[in-house]
């Protein structure tokens, strides 16, 4: 190891201007490591252990599993793609090393994006693992992986029952803090939000936190998983200042251990992003949001590239900001038209990236054609807008199911654009399922579900139909009208505040 040329590399990038904004001491020291110690490392292995082939492949694959702990993928695959190809041609095929050997390949592909690649090597590991016992860790470790990549492919059903079929087998024969069994009640949680099953996911994910935190540690790496999904659940339940803390809290603890470059602290950092971007309301926090924001994107594309997932979801995150600051009070229309342009064209470039990578029915792809819709609304293309809104609709209907919570938010999506388009009579029926839809699903003091109600409210209240406004009002605006909103979290005062406006400029009668 040339210590001496990593201290000199060190000292050159700690001197350099800029430096200490740009890259911390953690970010310095994983690249130092990279460079200076597994890359030199990796260097001898082939001249040291020319004779022996299999223990160079088992010191290369431990040395790339160190690349994975710091974020080095690329240089990672590069080294178990050696790893595999040594292994193939002196192991047997169902050797233990082999099959672990594309495991943790595998694995790389999928944090690198990849799911084509991860699909065919886990695919591989677990033909050759099928004749073990169904607990042997191998043959787990593959099947959990398999149906991380049916995730990826927005295969949930699939995903799911392969999940809760592995998990109900291990449970009955393993301990509650088995670490293998830990990361699939997380993978569960993770495929339950996907399938818009979010009450189910966050009466699992609260316990777990408490779990991981006993078995690994307060800032282990499971313990830090754990809590960005419970962040992540927070928010889909419009408890933004909730969600903000934990991934803060995260965010920080990723920052110090592993360095803002760090694929697991960016995505902490997406949590922080994508709650501030929810709760700014006025200038300068849209300015703050966006800067922060535009900072994470420019570091995914620098260590994850353009088109990976990860960098995507930030750039659709650009999307909603951009959204909001058009759409905001005191925007003239000139401005208003300006960020609606920027967005149509980001989104447009987020919709051809899903359509290469995923395919037209994953739900990622859909949930980007509905994107588009709302934004064409917002710029006056009605046709076009109601064009893709219906696209979108069929589309997560076919793949999701019709009682997916995004089906009924596709619904609303169609209702807001007739009632832009000033087509009153055309909104009602997509309200109206939205409206049964959300009750159903999220129950009836969702914020969601009261924000359809309002929507509804105003529509039958500009086509005369006093008795339908009225049930709609009694049942869901006037109990939302009636609690303090010192009770209320940001998104449900938003909406009361919506609500009373409405039913302040409303014609239909007042409740008895």
């Amino acid at each position: 190891m040339d210590i001496d040329a990593m201290g000199h590399a060190i000292d050159r990038a700690q001197r350099s201007p800029g430096s200490a904004a740009a890259t911390g001491s953690t970010d310095l020291a994983r690249h130092a490591l990279d460079t200076f110690v597994v890359t030199h490392a990796l260097d001898r292995l082939d001249h040291d252990f020319a004779d022996a082939p299999l223990l160079a492949a088992d010191l290369r694959q431990s040395l790339a599993r160190v690349l994975v702990g710091i974020g080095s993928y690329a240089h990672a695959a590069t080294e178990l793609g050696k790893v595999l190809a040594t292994r193939q041609q002196l192991a047997p095929n169902d050797a233990p090393a082999l099959l672990g050997t594309r495991i943790d390949l595998a694995g790389v592909r999928l944090r690198q994006g990849d799911t084509a690649a991860a699909a065919a090597l886990y695919a591989s590991a677990l033909s050759a693992a099928s004749a073990r016992p169904f607990t042997d860790p191998l043959r787990t470790q593959a099947e959990a992986g398999q149906a991380r990549v049916l995730v990826a492919q927005g295969h949930l059903p699939e995903a799911e029952k392969l999940q809760k079929t592995l998990y109900d087998a291990l449970a009955q024969r393993l301990p509650a803090t088995d670490p293998e069994l830990l990361r699939l009640r997380r993978d569960l949680i993770t495929t339950l939000i996907g399938m818009g099953r979010r009450d189910e996911a966050l009466a699992q994910a609260k316990p777990l936190v408490a779990l991981d935190r006993t078995t690994f540690g307060n800032e282990a790496r499971e313990t830090l998983d754990a809590m960005v999904t419970l962040a992540q659940l927070q928010h889909y339940r419009h408890n933004y200042e909730q969600s903000l803390a934990l991934a803060r809290e995260v965010a920080a603890i990723r920052l110090k251990r592993l360095g803002a470059d760090h694929p697991d602290t960016l995505r902490a950092q997406h949590m922080v992003a994508m709650d501030e971007v929810y709760l700014a309301q006025d200038g300068p926090a849209f300015d703050r949001a966006g800067a922060d924001l535009q900072r994470l994107i420019d570091a995914r594309r620098r260590v994850l590239g353009p088109e990976h997932p990860d960098t995507i979801a930030s750039m659709t995150l650009q999307v909603r900001l951009l959204s909001k600051r058009g759409n905001a009070d005191g925007v003239d229309d000139a401005a208003r038209h300006g960020f609606m342009v920027q967005a149509i064209a980001l989104e447009r470039q987020i919709l051809a990236a899903h359509q290469r990578q995923l395919g037209e029915d994953h739900p990622d792809t859909l949930m980007a054609h509905g994107s588009l819709a709302n934004l064409l609304s917002y710029d006056g293309q009605y046709a076009e807008a109601v064009r893709e809104a219906r696209l979108t609709l069929a589309g997560q209907q076919r793949v999701l199911g019709s009682e997916h919570p995004i089906v009924f938010a596709t619904y609303g999506l169609l209702g807001d654009i007739e009632v832009d388009a000033g087509h009153w009579a055309q909104a009602r029926t997509p309200y109206e399922k939205a409206l049964a839809g959300r009750d159903k699903v999220l129950g009836r003091d969702d914020s969601l579900t009261l924000e359809t109600a309002w929507r509804l409210y105003e529509v039958l209240d500009h086509l005369h139909d006093a008795p339908a406004a009225l049930a709609v009002r009694q049942r869901y605006l006037d109990p939302l009208v009636a609690k303090d909103p010192a009770t209320l979290n940001a998104s449900l005062k938003d909406v009361r505040r919506s609500a009373l406006e409405v039913l302040r400029t409303g014609k239909a009668p007042l409740t008895p």
